[in-house]
């Protein structure tokens, strides 16, 4: 079981560094765009940028509470 939790880990912080470019760019491409439209893309991909983030906190805390309890 904690294999497969480190595997979702990996994904997850995967998936957090994809965010994180995404975010990146947004804002990048927000300095030309000022429209209401650029800036609700931009706060949605922050948002998913920090729930990834907390998952990722709540997986390594399960993980490391897994870890402790087996050995």
């Amino acid at each position: 079981m904690v294999k497969e939790l480190q595997r979702k880990i990996e994904w997850l912080e995967k998936q957090h560094e994809e965010q994180h470019a995404l975010v990146e760019s947004i804002e990048s491409d927000r300095r030309l765009d000022r429209s209401s439209v650029a800036m609700k893309h931009l706060k949605d991909a922050k948002k998913e940028k920090l729930r990834l983030k907390d998952h990722i906190t709540w997986m390594k805390e399960l993980e490391k509470r897994l870890t402790d309890t087996t050995g």
